[in-house]
């Protein structure tokens, strides 16, 4: 399985069932022995003949067209959060990462890790009416399992056998371990009523526009393409309790069109993220934005400078650590990012439980890089101020970075960076919609990257030998710098196999250890999560880390004025 999804030519398949947040996994131990990853978390249901208070009209701009509510189709991200109010997963995170209940109100992996069960509410409802039943959860697998959805095979590698075992409960019998299966399967599952949609003919093309019925705590009342979307809270989801009575999506293609209405207090939120020059003008200039307020929250991905190791010099180690070395990387955030992130410690974020806090920022010292440089034989032969190879050959570092503003500015200021020890580069802008393919064929010398990296699981996809492989010119998963390490790939098979919870942590951290010692990627920040809002008429905003406000645990959190 690990190896097939290493072959799929696009990084969705590792990422997709990543949307919750990362947490450490909930350990139930019924002896003083090693925990397994037995979970069971049992809640008392919440009745839903007696309705909950909601009230209040929240206004929320999006910045995308809403082409489908196929809630495994669901494409960018105000698709993805509209599927994700109006459908449910058997769990999800709450603002902390740990699982909460949704759909299943517990749930047990045997000790072995070979079976996962989930024991559903019997009080959830579909928008309908009709009960949701351990069947809708069995043909919600099958129709990812027989459909291929971007995104969902991973599910189905996971899972030998889905069976309802009664009306409430559901059985799947694993392929494989897993360092995580319960959060994989509990929350990146949509549930879909089993009676509507084994009518459908063609599921993989099925936009689901009209009259969607989910069992989320919201349902669809009217949907203007390319205006807005209304959605009216049902007052009765059984786990999570928003009290916002109704949600107004207003889609707003002019941004700036959309600040000025949320100046004028039109609306209550932008559900996007703004520059850092926005947000140094908003902080700088509260004035100009009166009653509006910034939410940061810190930033699950880190931008990493990638390098191609198939290609000489790059694979010089020592070359590796003097470039790092030379990065004023304090000094690019605060200039080009304005402050605006943070100088990232290897290569999980921070805001990961994972994060090894043993490992450090990478020193700003030129003076060590250039000595490093001219005793690996990285010295000037010609007179001209700039290195060449140990072999006499020229050494010039091209830097692909995507044709924005700021992306270029960094690109531009590590050139600088190098320059001032003797090292020729030189920022190179591509269209942003070239960065995937250059990646996926390994077609750069050193590459401006986004790196997510904070699931274990990813620790496979990202840098396992295999997953680098070149094949017809294509790499054979994420591993798109074909960093190879026998000994890493040893520790992380070992993780795939781990069951408890401390053995994981502990191969985690020496995981992280070999990068920072190998650097195959230079780590540089982690930008942070900028948003803007108004509390006029809701209190209680919470941005999540990684994603901001537009998301399903904010919502939640909001409580009328």
């Amino acid at each position: 399985m690990l190896l097939a999804a290493c072959a799929s030519p696009h990084g969705r398949e590792a990422l997709t069932s990543l949307r919750s947040l990362g947490s450490t996994p909930t350990v139930a131990s019924t002896s003083d022995s090693t925990p397994s990853l037995t979970v069971v978390r049992p809640v008392t249901p919440m009745a839903t003949n007696t309705p909950f208070p909601t009230a209040g009209e929240l206004h929320l701009a999006i910045r995308e067209n809403i082409q489908t509510l196929n809630p495994y189709l669901a494409q960018n991200v105000s698709e993805e959060f509209v599927v994700s109010l109006l459908y449910d997963t058997l769990l999800e995170s709450d603002a902390h990462g740990d699982l909460r209940p949704n759909l299943a109100e517990h749930w047990e992996l045997t000790p072995d890790g070979s079976r996962l069960s989930f024991t559903l509410n019997p009080q959830a409802k579909w928008h309908n009416g009709e009960a949701v039943t351990a069947a809708d959860v069995v043909f919600s697998f099958r129709l990812v399992q027989q459909n291929g959805f971007p995104g969902f095979t991973r599910l189905a590698a996971l899972v030998h056998r889905a069976e309802a075992i009664s009306r409430t409960e559901v059985e799947f019998t694993l392929f494989t371990t897993w360092p995580d299966p319960v959060r994989l399967l509990g929350t990146s599952l949509p549930i879909v009523p089993a009676t509507l949609w084994e009518r459908l003919d063609d599921p993989l093309h099925y936009a689901n526009l009209d009259n969607p019925v989910g069992s989320g705590p919201f349902l669809l009342v009217e949907h203007i393409p390319g205006e807005r979307l209304i959605l009216r809270n049902t007052g009765i989801h059984p786990s999570g309790q928003p009290s916002i009575g109704t949600l107004v999506l207003e889609i707003q293609h002019d941004e700036s069109k959309a600040l000025q209405a949320l100046k004028d207090g039109k609306l209550d939120a932008l559900g996007w993220e703004i520059t850092p020059a926005q947000a140094r003008d908003v902080r700088d200039h509260p004035e100009d934005y009166p009653g509006i307020r910034m939410a940061e929250a810190p930033g699950l991905s880190i931008v990493t400078l990638l390098f191609n190791l198939r290609i000489a010099p790059f694979d010089n180690p020592v070359l590796r650590r003097a470039l790092a070395e030379a990065l004023d990387t304090q000094a690019i955030i605060d200039q080009a990012l304005m402050g605006f992130g943070d100088v990232a410690a290897g290569l999980f974020p921070p805001a990961s439980p994972w994060h090894n806090t043993d490992i450090f920022p990478i020193a700003f010292d030129p003076q060590e890089a250039a000595a490093k440089l001219s005793a690996a034989g990285f010295i000037d032969r010609d007179g001209d101020g700039m290195r060449e190879n140990p072999d006499g050959s020229a050494l010039q570092i091209p830097i692909t970075c995507p044709k924005q503003d700021i992306a270029l500015e960094i690109g531009e200021r590590i050139a600088t960076n190098w320059k001032a020890i003797g090292i020729a580069a030189k920022a190179e802008p591509v269209d942003q919609a070239l960065i995937m393919p250059i990646l996926m064929q390994a077609q750069f010398h050193v590459i401006l990257h986004r790196l997510s990296l904070q699931e274990p699981e990813m620790a496979f996809f990202y840098f396992h030998s295999t997953c680098g492989v070149l094949r017809d010119e294509r790499v054979s998963g994420l591993n798109y710098g074909g960093y190879a390490n026998p000994q890493y790939d040893e520790m992380v098979e070992a993780l795939q196999q781990a069951r408890d919870v401390e053995e994981k942590r502990e191969l985690l951290c020496k995981l992280q250890a070999v990068l920072a010692a190998d650097l195959p990627q230079i780590p540089l920040y982690v930008p942070r999560v900028l948003n803007l809002y108004r509390e006029e008429h809701f209190t209680g905003w919470s941005a999540q880390p990684g994603i901001g406000l537009l998301n399903r645990i904010t919502i939640a959190n909001l409580r009328a004025q």
